[in-house]
């Protein structure tokens, strides 16, 4: 088995879409929920899992507990989405001149480095740096 996809709510869709394809991930398809009253769009990352976006015009926002990452690990369930770079320190660069509020890169437990920003929705976006 491997992972198929991850699957946002989100409160605009369309800007939702456009603040992920900033990362490389491109939209493959676009439908209705029936029943749901719901927009939804599938993104991908060449040859990788997919992410889906649901926007429905009744969804709450995301909790402030839950939008703090360290916070958040003291609730169950899903923490963030994490994306790949080989280069965080230019991914930072690169988001803070578009006006992106990023956190400064950090060293893990891992020895990998990483940082956290948010997406339009306030969930958190953490970029993993990946060597080789």
């Amino acid at each position: 088995m491997r992972l198929h996809h991850v699957a946002l709510s989100v409160s605009d869709l369309d800007r939702s879409v456009e603040f992920y394809e900033s990362f490389g991930l491109r939209e493959v398809e676009r439908y209705e929920k029936p029943g749901l009253d719901a927009r939804s769009a599938l993104l991908r990352f060449e040859g990788g899992p997919l992410l889906e976006l649901f926007e429905l015009g009744d969804s709450e926002p995301l909790p402030e507990n839950r939008r703090n990452p360290v916070d958040d690990l003291r609730v169950r369930g899903t923490k963030h989405v994490a994306l790949e770079t080989r280069d965080v320190d230019a991914e930072v660069e690169r988001l803070r001149s578009r006006g992106v509020e990023v956190e400064d890169p950090r060293t893990g437990g891992s020895g990998r480095r990483y940082t956290f920003l948010r997406d339009p929705d306030g969930i958190p976006v953490e970029l993993y740096e990946v060597k080789g």
